[in-house]
């Protein structure tokens, strides 16, 4: 009979080994930019050319300096260009293991969340392509992890963690300036331990407001310091170039042809073709490349159950996880209102880890109510797998024939 904790072991070595396969087989593939990589591949080259062209990029550049660093230290290739985005999705199922484990105190819960993020279709076309999306959450959760952690002393919070959790808050804001969101959520939880912790509370709020908002602030104008080095800038642009993107993300209008309103999103009405290449069209021989943002129709379509769910056990039994379920959701989509720039269905990621979150608790109560909701509970793993295997094709540019393809499109705003 083997051990819980050898058991937990192979589970673990298991879930690495399928991590590393699903999210990084043929990530090189294609070998062009593709969707957003375009302007970013290139502000990479102009960085490597001694230019800093505020117009490839709107938000802060730490993501797109350390895609340099990989390009200047392994070369100009697609794999280079991709390699932090790779590391960064990965890293977020392991902190997202940690996080949960942290709120839940049980290992069931958290390795079915890992689980639900691994096979969520978002998840997979955001950790293989050269954008920022996947770095951003990754400081975002380790943030949260370590905010939680600052949080458990029963005698006093711990400074250490919480600024940490700061410090990795700024390398959120440093990454992209819509990280604000983050606000609505740290901000009811340092109320609610002010409350209680009367003793502690000016402390406590004096240290909150220098991790939460002056390390974050400062980190992010740091981070534009470098900008003046380069070709025809100044250390005025420190200040001008962050209020510049500021105006373009919040009076901006665009359009384009994957636009999409945040409301419609866990409906999934208009995903985006981020790569799309088509061979012999109209032939028996005909054959489609693509890469499709889209959600896990089986994780999607069951977000109402989940969230209604949560906030049932929030509301009638007081869950402190589901409250912070709940207040994860709603900062990570609901900012999105007040944004007036077009929008795009992966805008939903940085939501992904707490609807795996509210799945998972789901699917441990549903185990706990006997061999019906095992059964359940089984069927909808079954489900959750078989959708990211019946899409994986079209999510990483394997070469599919163009009946698969059409298999796929389910709906006209599909194409």
């Amino acid at each position: 009979m083997i051990d819980k904790n050898r058991y937990r072991t192979i589970v673990f070595i298991l879930l690495g080994i399928l991590v590393f396969f699903v999210y990084g087989y043929h990530f090189y593939l294609p070998r062009e930019p593709y969707f957003d990589e375009i302007l970013y591949v290139n502000f990479m080259r102009s960085l490597g050319a001694g230019e800093y062209s505020i117009t490839l990029s709107a938000h802060p550049p730490l993501w797109n300096f350390l895609m340099a660093g990989c390009v200047r230290v392994f070369g100009d290739y697609s794999w280079s260009w991709r390699l932090v985005s790779l590391l960064a999705g990965v890293g977020v199922l392991i902190v997202l293991y940690f996080l949960v484990k942290q709120i839940t105190q049980d290992v069931t819960t958290s390795l079915l969340a890992v689980f639900f993020m691994l096979f969520d279709c978002l998840s997979l076309t955001q950790a293989r392509a050269a954008m920022m999306n996947a770095f951003l959450l990754l400081w975002m959760l380790l943030s949260m992890l370590f905010f939680f952690y600052a949080l458990e002393g029963k005698a006093s919070f711990n400074r250490k963690y919480l600024l940490l959790s700061g410090i990795f808050l700024g390398l959120a804001l440093a990454t992209k300036i819509l990280v604000f969101n983050m606000v609505f959520f740290f901000g009811p939880f340092v109320l609610i331990y002010a409350w209680q912790r009367k003793a502690e509370r000016g402390k406590f709020l004096m240290w909150s407001a220098v991790c939460f908002i002056l390390i974050p602030v400062v980190m992010f104008f740091c981070v534009y310091v470098p900008v003046m080095f380069f070709k025809d800038h100044q250390a005025v642009d420190i200040w001008a170039i962050p209020l510049f993107h500021l105006q373009y993300h919040f009076s901006t209008k665009q359009t384009h042809p994957y636009v999409s309103d945040w409301w419609t999103w866990p409906a999934m009405a208009r995903p985006v073709w981020m790569y799309f290449q088509t061979a012999y069209y109209g032939t028996p021989g005909a054959t489609v490349e693509g890469i499709v943002c889209i959600g896990n129709p089986a994780l999607f379509w069951m977000m109402p159950v989940a969230i209604g769910y949560m906030l049932w056990e929030g509301l009638k039994n007081k869950s402190r996880v589901a409250g912070i379920i709940l207040a994860g959701f709603a900062s990570q989509w609901l900012c999105y209102i007040f944004v007036s720039r077009m929008k795009f269905l992966h805008y939903m990621y940085p939501v992904m880890p707490f609807l795996a979150m509210a799945f998972a608790v789901m699917g441990v109560k549903l185990w706990n109510k006997g061999k019906i909701g095992r059964a359940v509970v089984i069927y909808y793993l079954v489900l959750t797998a078989g959708m990211f295997v019946f899409w994986y094709p079209l999510l990483t540019g394997l070469p599919v024939s163009a009946s698969f393809y059409s298999h796929h499109i389910w709906f006209r705003s599909w194409v």
